[in-house]
């Protein structure tokens, strides 16, 4: 009898609470960085992005796969694959994984390093290179089970390799006393330094690197140069100077057709051999990092390439460049300062370009709770500051005396209103409304206003911040306001914002970006380098919190006494649950270079805006609504036994098993009842038997009691497993216990090892002859300390090694 275990497979829809994916609602399919991407022969792409997020297409982008293939969240940069299935990855951290199964799933490799790689090549599957920072440079030989140092030109950042065969390596960097261009003829084992072959025209790096063949090469570098060598290397012409900027990618189909990616949307292609290149009709704005062209099939020229970037940016062409075709969609990929929602349904953005323009002051809006977004009529200069009473009645804040607008009918048409109050530059950062007629602004050089008549006059308000800003504040009760600004200060007024008595946060000069109560008594400020204050009388005195970031912290959203949300630079998303005693951070994977200004909730849920248009949507409770934590299956015989897990549940009515033989149409198999409204893990099963030796595909429709509906991902029944594989951990973290899983497409010896980050074992939970299928083990860790550790696979010839956290 064959023998089958438990396989899990992790989900990404909005039936996940917290835990998993928050809704990426503009840019999308995401906003972050994608720092690369690869096209395969098929039409199959998969990106690279900030996080240790992959997404992968097999529709032309209607859908998308995300994987988390690192759970660390640390940055991926570059990706190659040098077969169709197997794949490597490299970025922050030292990181590096290896994929068997086309980039589904990602196994750990052991670096040895900890700074960043900025890029790796590989000859064939088991021979590559991966360079990074102070001159790091890791060479495998057996497909990355070890990776050796070879021997650095110097301490200077590395950026890009290639191969051009097994012997013969180019490699880049940026240092003009180091060297900007090296050569190996040993594999990548040692580098000449052959800087002096190439006519620099100035200090540069050279971030672009191509050779077709032997002979023909393409260098680009960070002063938007272009330069080639004919003869190998031996020497090299500058063929294109294009201005100012970074060209950070070269490819060419050919010895005559290439394209360039570089600075601000700009991508360029050559059907000379790179002697002169021609601007692409692209409209993208943002910097374009990667780019690849398809493995040739038929003619070999309409090829199709593929261009990414900053914030999402993707974009395809199948013509060889005559048409391209946006991936994404985005109503903006400008700053956004801030996000308001009236109702559950309706909502403001407000943002744009800090440049004075047309419609530079970008007003979004949407109708369907962030589904869908679109730019309404807007100002000259960017937004930073919003308040809506209801769908049509708001204010929004920019810049000048005249930097206050006021639209009363949902954005079609603004009017700007004089305040008299504050310099041409100065930025309006808070605006609020206590009634239709009563409003209080505030910004720049401790400069505030009141009205009572609606907007048509205003009358200075007395804040004693003498110059300081006012980066925010909150409408607490009947007459009463808080602001906060730079050096530390705030102040409160009790009289409708006439007047303010000032003082300065205990234990912090530094500057408050905005504060929020939650009622008269219980508010949060936050600010610069991970600073969290919370009061629980009315701001009379403030209590230190620990947030666990040195990062600033600009927007602070409170949902109760007990919950709060905090977002700031780098990425960060802070969660309280407990009143502020513990931050934690959200799960949400956000590049370095992410900031969160404005944080808006409604209806329970919360919407978080910030750079290169960035909105997401979530759950203000972290804890709900049904939060499916595992969905598995596993075959016995011509038996399908499928199990999941849910770690909340709000008025669920229960689980519809659908089955599908092409993972496209599906057929509803049985019902499973819910457990309604439940913060307790809750542990379902369904069993079906099935006819015939295919694979099955299974998804989970939840219902409501309402009857609205959500799709589980959909996971894949193999009868006959035909690779190798070791599957992530679930849970991870864990404590004390966890379940690893693993296929063998034959009988084989195996041994599976738990290793510390010294290298020293701690446990063999495998070591014998298994048979030909799918495995579960479960790694009992109780005995051991909280950490980092490792598990690693061997079967025969296949090794993989993995990354686990502990955590008590």
């Amino acid at each position: 009898m064959k023998r089958f275990a438990t396989i899990l497979l992790f989900l990404s829809l909005q039936l996940f609470a917290q835990g998993q994916f928050w809704n990426w609602q503009n840019p999308k399919p995401t906003g972050q960085d994608l720092n690369d991407a690869i096209v395969f022969a098929d039409g199959k792409i998969v990106t690279f992005l900030t996080g240790g997020i992959v997404q992968i297409t097999t529709d032309n982008g209607t859908s998308w796969t995300t994987v988390i293939a690192d759970t660390n969240r640390e940055d991926i940069y570059e990706a190659d694959f040098p077969t169709p299935t197997t794949g490597y990855l490299c970025g922050s951290g030292g990181l590096i994984m290896k994929t068997t199964d086309g980039g589904l799933s990602w196994n750990y490799q052991n670096s040895g390093v900890t700074v960043t790689l900025w890029y790796l090549d590989f000859y064939d599957a088991n021979l590559g290179l991966a360079i990074g920072a102070t001159g790091n440079i890791l060479r495998t030989t057996d497909g990355g089970a070890t990776w050796t140092p070879s021997t650095s030109p110097g301490s200077t950042t590395l950026y890009n390799v290639q191969f051009i065969d097994a012997n013969t390596v180019y490699m880049t960097a940026g240092s003009t006393t180091i060297g900007r261009l090296f050569k190996s003829t040993d594999g990548g084992v040692t580098f000449t330094n052959i800087s002096a072959n190439v006519p620099w025209s100035a200090a540069s790096t050279v971030r672009g690197l191509y050779f077709h063949g032997q002979t023909h090469g393409w260098l680009t570098t960070t002063l938007y140069e272009v330069y080639k060598t004919t003869d190998g290397g031996a020497t090299w012409a500058l063929t294109q100077d294009l201005g100012a900027g970074t060209l950070y990618e070269v490819r060419f189909a050919d010895t005559l057709n290439g394209f360039m990616a570089g600075a601000n949307g700009e991508v360029f292609k050559s059907t000379d051999g790179g002697v002169t290149w021609g601007l692409q009709p692209l409209f993208a704005t943002e910097n374009m990092y990667g780019l690849d062209i398809a493995p040739a099939l038929g003619d070999g020229v309409n090829r199709t390439v593929i261009v990414c970037g900053r914030y999402g940016t993707l974009l395809k062409t199948t013509d060889y460049g005559t048409t391209w075709h946006k991936l994404y969609s985005a109503a903006t990929q400008e700053e956004l300062r801030d996000v308001t929602f009236v109702d559950p349904l309706v909502g403001y953005a407000v943002g744009g370009p800090a440049v004075v323009g047309p419609g530079n002051g970008q007003v979004l809006k949407t109708t369907d709770g962030g589904n869908t977004w679109n730019q309404i009529a807007g100002t000259t200069y960017r937004n930073y500051s919003a308040f809506w009473h209801d769908a049509n009645n708001g204010y929004v804040g920019y810049r000048s005396p005249w930097g206050i607008w006021k639209t009363t009918n949902g954005g079609t048409s603004w009017d700007s209103l004089n305040t008299g109050l504050g310099a041409a530059t100065g930025i309006w950062y808070y605006v609020h409304f206590s009634s239709p007629t009563n409003g209080f602004i505030a910004g720049s050089s401790g400069i505030a206003g009141r009205t009572t008549d609606g907007g048509a006059t205003w009358t200075a308000s007395t804040t004693n911040f003498s110059t300081s800003v006012i980066y925010g504040g909150d409408y607490i009760d009947a007459n009463k306001y808080i602001i906060v600004g730079s050096s530390g200060k705030y102040a409160i007024s009790t009289d409708g914002g006439a007047t303010f008595t000032q003082a300065v946060l205990p234990g912090t000069t530094s500057a408050q970006y905005d504060v929020d109560f939650v009622d008269a008594n219980t508010g949060w400020v936050v600010g610069s380098s991970g600073n969290i204050r919370k009061t629980t009388d009315g701001g009379a005195t403030w209590t230190t919190q620990t947030s666990g970031s040195l990062s600033t912290l600009y927007s602070v959203r409170a949902i109760n006494a007990n919950t709060a949300w905090v977002g700031g630079s780098g990425g960060t998303i802070l969660y309280t649950v407990d009143g502020g005693n513990t931050w934690l951070p959200g799960r949400q994977a956000l590049g370095g270079i992410t900031t969160t200004y404005s944080i808006a909730e409604k209806g329970g849920y919360i919407w978080l805006a910030g750079t290169g248009g960035m909105i997401l949507q979530g759950f203000a409770d972290p804890n709900v609504p049904v939060e499916l934590a595992s969905f598995s299956a596993s075959v016995s015989g011509s038996t399908v036994n499928l199990a999941w897990e849910t770690a909340t549940e709000t008025n669920n009515l229960g689980f519809y098993i659908e089955m599908s033989n092409d993972g496209e149409n599906w057929t509803e198999k049985g019902f499973v009842a819910g457990a309604g409204t439940s913060t307790s893990v809750n542990r379902y099963a369904f069993s079906l038997n099935v006819t015939g030796g295919n694979n099955l595909w299974f998804r989970l429709r939840q219902t409501d009691l309402d009857g609205s509906v959500s799709y589980s991902n959909r996971i894949e029944v193999s009868f006959n497993p035909v690779e190798f594989s070791l599957s992530q951990n679930y849970p991870n973290p864990f404590n004390p216990s966890t379940t690893i899983n693993f296929t063998l497409p034959a009988a084989s010896q195996v041994t599976l090892d738990v290793f510390n980050v010294a290298g020293e074992e701690v446990a063999t939970l495998v070591n014998g002859q298994m048979v030909q299928g799918f495995h579960s083990v479960n790694f009992d860790a109780s005995k051991l300390s909280s950490g980092v550790y490792l598990y690693t696979i061997k079967a025969g010839n296949f090794t993989a090694t993995r990354k686990m956290i502990l955590m008590k």
